[in-house]
């Protein structure tokens, strides 16, 4: 990765197996304050990346979507993901199909214009559009650095007296014996330690943007209605008295400690701003 707040691109590369659209593209770019920019065509993608692995100087490059050896589905699936971060990328589009262009722009498009709008001012908008979209992903990503720097202090500073909480819990319990009335109050005590460790690794993962699909487990939501539940009550100080009533839910794909704080967060709102002489909840489906 590259610092772009201060990057200069100097080139403009066009792949482009159109001449006519070569042409007019490359006559509205002399028009526009890129005007000075030495500008290089390729017709094919494996020409363009044969080009660029001996030359990674920063460019704007305009990319059009179908070309001899990429049709417009690899092109904005698969190659705007190839092309490294020292190139502004434009895709070039001919129809103006919305999930098309967005596809574009997750895949590592800065932006994307259509042939027949093409203007000088259009063009220019666009390649300022797309550096100023460029630097934002950067700023982004040194911001998430910052984030999982961060992430990963502050959870080790709280799972390290979690862990005593939890060690001294588990001494006490061996000590008083298993007959002792104490003993439920401090199985409680090792089970929400053991939560909130749980809690902390998953947010951790989560600032590592580590929660991907393959991740995901099938489960049913009311067990982590149920646990959240369990956390609002013991933590509700209210005088009125609380009632939740949890109905049967379709299982989901998703992760137990993520739905499990959705609920506690709902839960823990509803509690919080009802006013009523006794709090009646339900969760269906």
């Amino acid at each position: 990765m590259i610092d772009s707040a201060d990057v200069e691109y100097k080139y403009i590369y066009i792949i482009e197996d159109n001449d006519d659209h070569e042409k007019i593209l490359r006559k509205l770019l002399r028009q526009t304050s890129y005007a000075e920019h030495p500008i290089q065509r390729f017709t094919t993608v494996e020409d363009f990346f044969e080009h660029i692995r001996e030359n990674l100087t920063p460019a704007i490059v305009f990319c059009d979507q179908n070309l001899p050896d990429s049709d417009a589905d690899r092109t904005s699936d698969q190659v705007m993901k190839m092309i490294p971060d020292q190139f502004v990328v434009i895709a070039m589009t001919s129809s103006g199909n919305s999930v098309n262009s967005s596809n574009i722009l997750r895949n590592g498009a800065q932006d994307y214009i259509l042939k027949s709008g093409w203007t000088s001012e259009g063009i220019e908008r666009s390649i300022n559009n797309a550096i100023d979209r460029m630097k934002l992903i950067e700023e982004a990503r040194n911001a998430n650095k910052e984030l999982d720097t961060f992430t990963r202090m502050v959870s080790h500073d709280l799972k390290s007296p979690l862990s005593v909480i939890l060690l001294e819990a588990e001494t006490a319990s061996k000590e008083i014996g298993a007959e002792s009335p104490a003993n439920q109050q401090l199985k409680s005590i090792r089970e929400e330690a053991h939560n909130a460790i749980t809690i902390i690794e998953s947010m951790l993962s989560y600032a590592r943007a580590s929660w991907k699909v393959d991740s995901l487990d099938m489960i049913l939501p009311e067990e982590c209605a149920a646990h959240a539940q369990k956390q609002v009550l013991s933590q509700h100080q209210h005088k009125q008295p609380v009632k939740i009533q949890i109905a049967p839910i379709d299982p989901v794909l998703a992760t137990d400690t993520a739905l499990t704080q959705i609920f506690q967060n709902l839960l823990s709102n509803a509690v919080k701003y009802n006013t009523s002489d006794e709090i009646a909840i339900r969760i269906y489906q």
